[in-house]
């Protein structure tokens, strides 16, 4: 399985395929930036570590009180990846070369890429340069690059100069809010040696005063200096036309936030790179992906010779390797692939990235709610500084669990976040029934989080309020009864009600009765004329807007009009009732379809977390050919380029997106008792082939065509299809008419 990003040299491709390219593991990632470097200003040569940030003070015109005072911003750290070749005085490089090929391609079942560029000097001499690189998914502090230099036409000598370089800066940009805008130098080095055949460089964060520790060494034997920030080895290679000369370059990063003796652990690391073949390298990565292959690699049969299972598979890949890889992290809105939104993580997490981690590796979804379980102080001391006496209110951007964004309409009053964590608790809860984490920190994030809008709510003529609000459409801010918000604080309350029925000395009968009553009277704005679920109390009244007047080079709205003139229309950034909906799918059918048909016409999709919420509640509707529309738009967001900012860093959510329409829109999954599937096909695709899991031990084999179902499980078990239930044998596959279309 292979995506292939050849013969794309022009500037605006190379920038975008430093993203795409980029390799990540959880805790590092490296953006896939030429070794040789590139002469343009629209780079961005990024390395950076999962969790470890810096902090900066957040400039207010005029401040308030319980506003944030410090942003984090995730750390570009050290850069390992400069290895630039010498003919003479003069480098091989953009600057002096003619780049007259360029392979370059994802290996997503071994888990590195490659790279074959081939360059022409101006007296003619042509050179290859071919490598592999991966950020190890086994020992992840390790960064490799396997560099080959081969000759075409050349006979002579080459200086190899491979550098880490310690004086690195973060983006900064001063027109795109998602990006960052803060002071780009966010590191100081703290110490430079070289020993033989190997260097280090120690750095510390300006504010925080974290340090990382990052050592270099190669496989084979180069001359080492220290020379101010950096660690520059040197060899000089004697080569011959078709000769080729290959090493390995090595990079192991430790910070102290994950490695209490790095001394000790870079000591184990260099051990690791020179006592391991390069055989063995490889083979550990690919083995380290077995658990992800069964759910990542979706085959989908079409008529045509698409690419669509690699760009699926990547987008699965990258989401995979992107973060969490312990409780102390989460995912960042980008990964570790750019730095888009200063790596912080968003509401993203629980409602777009988890259903795949459900289905593929419970230990990294786990890692995702345990992180929110230990930062429930900091989200207490979120609620207090709204005035909440009791509960917790998670910080809506976050690297550390404090809440970083200064623009409290569009996220602080985003209290929705609260329900969309509980909501990954329950809905994990549900399918793997460990009482363990309940008990001890699933239960805890429910209950606090439940109890923030025991203060919030105001009760008036005898329904429930929620006021200034804003739900995940950040075009209508601040508003009265977001349907999104409302509806999830139901299902929230109705979930810890049933929870605790039976235990009664969790909480005391006048919380419960309270619950309660909220839960059975909080308002549902639905407009009867309309037959639809109301965005909000005021939606309706605002002005009717036709998004097709909007000229393309005034989108996305936020970058382009003042947000006070975007609230004033009946126009949407992304799904908002529509998601609620498709996460909940409890209103009458009807209700849902004409909701979707009114909604879809104001949303300008201007969010990334849009188009696979449309796709997969069109499917979960029965509007197949408009879901696959969607889908292929999920699909293509990141491949393409289509929201003109995937040099930041990947769409994470949009990654799971594309996760959330197999499988809950196609294969039309839900979690229940038994595990329930209505499953349907698009006319492009002849069949759609996925894994899903039935239970916490428990997985099974979809293969869905337009005349069958078969479905083949690893245990004996039920499945309920289209409302009826089956009892499956182990390992039997077991086949059914499809009689759905």
């Amino acid at each position: 399985m292979v995506l292939h990003r050849d013969h794309r040299i022009d500037i605006a491709s190379l920038a975008i395929d430093e993203t795409i390219l980029a390799t990540q593991n959880n805790y590092l990632g490296v953006r896939a930036n030429f070794e040789e470097n590139v002469p343009y200003q629209t780079t961005i040569r990024g390395t950076y570590i999962n969790g470890f940030y810096d902090t900066h003070t957040i400039p207010y015109g005029e401040s308030a009180y319980g506003f944030p005072e410090k942003g984090q911003t995730i750390v570009n750290v050290p850069d390992a990846q400069t290895i630039t070749l010498w003919l003479g005085e003069t480098p091989v490089n953009l600057n002096y070369a003619k780049l007259v090929e360029l392979k370059r391609s994802y290996h997503l079942k071994e888990g590195f890429t490659t790279r074959s560029a081939l360059y022409e000097m101006m007296d003619g001499v042509q050179l290859w340069i071919h490598t592999k690189r991966l950020t190890h998914l086994s020992f992840k502090p390790l960064f490799m690059i396997d560099y080959t230099v081969e000759s075409v036409n050349y006979e002579g000598d080459i200086l190899i100069e491979s550098i880490l370089d310690g004086d690195v800066e973060n983006f900064v940009s001063t027109t795109d809010m998602r990006a960052g805008t803060h002071q780009a130098k966010r590191l100081k080095t703290v110490g430079v040696k070289t020993e033989a055949n190997r260097g280090q460089i120690n750095v510390e964060t300006l504010t925080t005063h974290f340090q990382c520790t990052v050592g270099l060494t190669h496989s084979k034997a180069f001359a080492y200096e220290a020379v101010d920030d950096a660690i520059i080895a040197q060899k000089t290679i004697a080569i011959t036309p078709g000769e080729s000369f290959n090493f390995q370059k090595f990079a192991l990063y430790y910070n102290d936030l994950d490695h209490s003796e790095r001394e000790s652990l870079i000591e184990s690391g260099y051990h690791f790179v020179k006592t391991t073949p390069l055989k063995d390298i490889y083979a550990m990565q690919k083995a380290a992906l077995e658990a992800f292959n069964p759910f990542g690699e979706i085959t989908i049969k079409t008529h045509d010779k698409s690419t669509l299972n690699e760009s699926i598979t990547y987008n699965l890949y990258q989401l995979y390797t992107a973060g969490a890889h312990s409780p102390r992290t989460n995912i960042p809105a980008k990964g570790l692939t750019g730095e888009g939104y200063e790596g912080h993580t968003f509401w993203d997490s629980e409602i777009y990235m988890l259903p795949f981690f459900l289905q593929a590796d419970p230990k990294l979804a786990l890692n995702l709610l345990e992180y929110r379980y230990f930062h429930l102080e900091e989200a207490r001391q979120e609620a207090y500084k709204l005035g909440n006496p009791e509960g917790v209110k998670y910080a809506w951007r976050t690297i550390s669990g404090q809440e970083t964004s200064a623009y409290y309409p569009a996220s602080t009053a985003q209290y929705h976040i609260n329900s969309d964590i509980a909501f990954a608790v329950i809905q994990y809860y549900r399918l793997y029934h460990d009482e363990t984490f309940m008990v001890h920190k699933g239960f805890p994030i429910v209950l606090e989080t439940a109890r923030f809008f025991k203060d919030l709510v105001t009760k008036h003529d005898g329904a429930y309020h929620l006021h200034h609000v804003t739900g995940p459409d950040e075009y209508n801010a601040v508003v009265d009864d977001n349907y999104y918000t409302n509806a999830m604080l139901k299902y929230h309350l109705e979930f810890l009600l049933d929870y605790t029925k039976t235990r009664d000395d969790w909480i005391d009968e006048a919380e419960r009765d309270l619950f309660q009553d909220i839960a059975n009277h909080i308002v549902l704005p639905f407009n009867e004329a309309l037959n639809i679920d109301v965005q909000d109390a005021s939606f309706l009244s605002k002005k009717p807007i036709d998004l097709a007047t909007i000229p393309n080079d005034k989108k996305p709205l936020l970058l382009h009009y003042h947000p006070l003139t975007i609230y004033r229309y009946q126009v949407l950034k992304q799904a908002d009732t529509i998601l609620a909906h498709m996460l909940l799918f409890n209103r009458p059918e009807r209700v849902m379809k004409d909701s979707f048909d009114f909604y879809e016409t104001r949303t300008t999709h201007d969010s990334s977390l849009s188009y696979c919420v449309h796709a997969t509640q069109a499917a979960k509707l029965g509007d197949i050919e408009k879901a696959y529309d969607y889908f292929i738009k999920t699909v293509d967001l990141d491949l393409t380029d289509s929201h003109k900012n995937t040099f930041h860093g990947l769409h994470l959510a949009n990654l799971g997106g594309v996760y959330m329409a197999l499988l809950y829109g196609f294969m039309g999954y839900t979690i229940d008792t038994p595990v329930a599937i209505t499953p349907r096909l698009p006319k492009a695709w002849k069949e759609l082939s996925m894994k899903i899991r039935l239970d916490a031990h428990v997985t099974a084999h979809l293969k869905l065509t337009h005349q069958t179902l078969t479905v083949t499980s690893d245990a004996d078990s039920r499945i309920r299809i289209h409302g009826t239930i089956y009892s499956l044998e182990k390992r039997v596959p077991w086949t059914i008419s499809n009689v759905w279309f």
